[in-house]
Formats: structure tokens, C-alpha cells, sequence
């Protein structure tokens, strides 16, 4: 890599200043690479120009835009009301501050990319802000380049290489070609769920059952001690459609839209777009995919057998990117705990002055915020033991390491679109991409 930690090339500058408005208008879906093809009758065409692959300060912006750590999350909620009654603001769980908005701030999402030269993990778990505004100054931009090159881990010397039946049959001709970046988030499912079991047996006095055996009430014992309403009941289907619309869906949804404006400032073509078969991502290297350790899938109790048969279940990238379930943990009683460590343990994130929050005096956060209570705690131990018992796997209903949606950015052949468009099809940061980023190219 060039040496040029201390300075920062003149492209960020040029991407960071243009019109947020202008990229959000402008952003379409634009799909035709450098080297690419679009077969069929309608617009038919094949690139004359070699593949060109994006660069680091391209692939430094997006990842930044897309998962960068932005500084201090406020948390400027109510922790009680003014009597002192307890209002369950402890449901926050990290205040570092991320590009994208998360539920709880629990930021469970992370990015895999693969490109030409090998396949590759964003590693932003855990990393914490150095200020309240990491990005204040222009000075500050060249940040970008020393997260990506600080937390990118090489995963493979090699391209990914899912098969076909993982993407839509009309985007089997771009989507991971030569010369494209195909970007990959992927949401640890099980941080937030555990998390915001706690959070709806306090706050809401949730009495969750599991509608998929039979309507079995694990809590049932909390409830009879009246900590729990059988009125408030929750179906656990219900529960994790909620939980997977609030993480997965949120998360990468946002994480995604943050990467194709900041592709629009650069001036690549870019697209959001869902795997068809999102599950095979997760497979062996030898596969096509990234090497996750997988759960063998638990036979249905009580219940006929019916197709497609249960899947192996992705729990997490040893050394990298692991759930809050086993085998990480040694049972998931074990990991209800070390989600409640993340808060109230001695690097919990209301009781350690160490970690930097965004008030003034931090100090009556460890007063103030009241603690989650014992039998909550209990409550999420008990709930999580009885699901890892009957269905040998947390979640139940979605897996625990996720991903619905891919990104691709690439370098638009503007010669498509010239041949088969009305003039407006490609922007003017796209027009004079290659003239000020790749002068040479151009």
C-alpha cells in the first residue's frame, strides 16, 4: 500500500463535498460494469473495455459510509420519570456511534466484501470512538483509509463464488463479475435478540410462548410469581418477525442506502438487490462461500417432516464474527450473561468510566440508569435455554447470522447507456469519474 497515511488524496475531498441532495435525487440503480454484458433483445450489449477494478480510496469511502464508526452515540433518553419510576432506558447496549441507525444501538451488523483480489471481513466489532464527532474537521477524513486499513482482515485469496441459485436469474450476468466490489452485511442476530427479549419483559412485561410447539409457555412460572401478564402475550413467531425486521431489516437496509449515496459522490454505479438464496453465502470456502461454522439442523419435534428439510444453521466465523450462542458460549444461559455484562458488568458501558459517553458527567450513569432486574435476567435465561432444548438453535424462526440484502459498486460503462439511454441516465460525478480519479484510465 502507498504510504500516505499522514495526507489524504484529493478524491475524498472531492467525494466528501458533493451535494447530499444531489446524490440522494440522482441515485438510481446502475448495473453495467467495465467488461460486463447484458444479454437479450431489449438493449442488448458487451462491454469493449477491460475489467477495471475499484480502488482502496473507493473501497476505503464505502466501507466507511457503510459501516464506519461516526463517534458518540447521545443516548438522550429518559432513564426514569421524574418520580424516579424506572422508564427501561437501559436498553441501550453500545454508545459508540455507527453510519448506520441501529434499535437498542446494538450495531449487530458487519460487512464481508469480495472483489478480484480476494474475499474480506470489516472487524468493527468492539472498536469505540476517539471523540464525540469522529469526523469534524476536513483533517479528520483521512480516517477513512486508516479504518479500512486497520480493520479489514483478509479472509481468502480468492474471489467468493456462490452458485447460481444464489441470486435472481437476471442479475446472474453483473453481480460479481471481474472488476466489481460485491459487499455483504451480515447481522448477529442473536446480540440484539437476546438484548431485546430483556428489554420487552421489562418495559412491556411481554409474556412470550412458543406458538411453534404448541403453544409451550416456558415463562409460565413468572407469570403464576405475577412478574409476567398472561394478557401481554407474545407469540415467539411474532417476536422474531419483529426482531428480524428491526435488525436485519433496518441495519442493512440503512447500511446499504449509506453505500450507494456515497457511491453517488464518488461517481460508481451501484445497486442494492436480494440474494435469492441468501443461506448458501454462509457455505464452506470449497463452496463458494464464507467459511461459517453451521449448527446441524435439530429435527422437528412433533411434527411430520415436511420439505424443504430443515438447513444447517450459521452461527457465526470462528475467530471473527461469532454469535452469543453455542458453540461460542458455552450454553445460552451463559450468553443471556454476557449480554448483560455488555451494560452492567466492569466494562459494561453504564458502570465503566473508561468508556466515553457523550455527556458532560458521565458519572451518574452508573447511578442513575437502573439496573436490569435479576428476575429479567432470569426470565431471557430461562426463555433461551428452553428454545436452545427444543429447537438446538437461537433464533428459531431466522438464523442467527443473516443477510437479505447485497451491494455492488462498480465502474459504470457510461458507453451502455450513451447507445441505449436518454441523455440523464448517468450523472456528471460519473462522466468525470475516470478523468479525476483514474486519470490515466480516462
Amino acid at each position: 500500500m502507498d504510504e500516505i497515511d499522514s495526507l489524504r488524496p484529493p478524491q475524498i475531498d472531492r467525494a466528501w463535498e458533493h451535494s447530499l441532495l444531489d446524490a440522494i435525487f440522482q441515485r438510481r440503480a446502475r448495473r453495467i460494469p467495465w467488461g460486463g454484458e447484458k444479454p437479450g433483445e431489449v438493449a442488448p450489449f458487451h462491454s469493449e473495455k477491460d475489467p477495471f477494478p475499484l480502488d482502496e480510496v473507493e473501497e476505503a469511502l464505502l466501507v466507511a459510509a457503510g459501516a464506519g464508526v461516526t463517534g458518540v452515540a447521545l443516548a438522550d433518553i429518559p432513564y426514569t420519570d421524574w418520580e424516579g419510576e424506572d422508564l427501561t432506558g437501559n436498553l441501550l447496549i453500545e454508545f459508540t456511534g455507527r453510519t448506520y441507525p441501529s434499535p437498542c444501538s446494538s450495531h449487530g451488523t458487519e460487512l464481508f466484501f469480495t472483489n478480484d483480489n480476494g474475499t474480506f471481513f470489516v472487524d468493527m466489532r468492539g472498536k469505540r470512538p476517539e471523540k464525540v464527532l469522529e469526523y469534524e474537521t476536513s483533517d479528520d477524513r483521512r480516517k477513512v483509509l486508516d479504518l479500512f486499513r486497520t480493520s479489514v482482515v483478509k479472509l481468502s485469496g480468492e474471489r467468493l463464488s456462490p452458485p447460481e441459485a444464489a441470486q435472481l436469474p437476471w442479475n446472474r450476468w453483473h453481480v460479481n463479475q471481474p472488476g466489481t466490489t460485491m459487499f455483504i452485511p451480515v447481522s448477529d442476530v442473536t446480540w440484539q435478540y437476546i438484548n431485546g427479549l430483556m428489554v420487552a419483559l421489562e418495559a412491556r412485561g411481554s409474556y412470550l410462548y412458543d406458538d411453534l410447539n404448541g403453544n409451550a409457555e416456558p415463562l409460565r412460572s413468572f407469570a403464576e410469581s405475577g412478574l409476567l401478564d398472561r394478557q401481554h402475550a407474545v407469540p415467539l413467531s411474532a417476536f422474531e418477525q419483529r426482531i428480524a425486521l428491526q435488525i436485519i431489516g433496518i441495519e442493512q437496509s440503512t447500511m446499504l442506502h449509506n453505500m450507494a449515496l456515497a457511491s453517488q459522490a464518488i461517481g460508481l454505479g451501484s445497486f442494492v438487490f436480494p440474494a435469492m438464496a441468501p443461506s448458501v453465502i454462509f457455505g464452506s470456502g470449497e463452496g463458494g462461500g464464507l467459511g461459517f461454522r453451521h449448527l446441524p439442523a435439530k429435527p422437528r419435534s412433533g411434527q411430520e417432516e415436511w420439505p424443504p428439510p430443515p438447513r444447517p444453521v450459521p452461527v457465526g466465523l470462528d475467530g471473527h464474527f461469532e454469535s452469543y450462542s453455542p458453540p461460542y458460549r458455552e450454553n445460552m444461559r451463559e450468553a443471556v450473561r454476557a449480554v448483560y455484562a455488555a451494560k452492567w458488568g466492569e466494562e459494561g458501558i453504564y458502570t465503566d468510566e473508561r468508556i466515553e459517553s457523550g455527556l458532560k458527567d458521565r458519572s451518574p450513569l452508573a447511578a442513575g440508569v437502573p439496573r436490569t432486574p435479576d428476575w429479567v435476567v432470569e426470565a431471557a435465561e430461562t426463555f433461551c435455554e428452553y428454545l436452545w432444548d427444543t429447537h438446538g438453535r437461537v433464533p428459531v424462526t431466522v438464523d442467527p447470522m443473516s443477510t437479505l440484502l447485497w451491494f455492488q459498486a462498480l465502474h459504470l460503462d457510461t458507453d451502455y447507456y450513451d447507445r441505449h439511454y436518454q441523455p440523464g441516465a448517468y450523472t456528471a460525478a460519473i462522466r468525470d469519474h475516470m478523468k479525476n480519479w483514474h486519470p490515466d484510465q480516462g
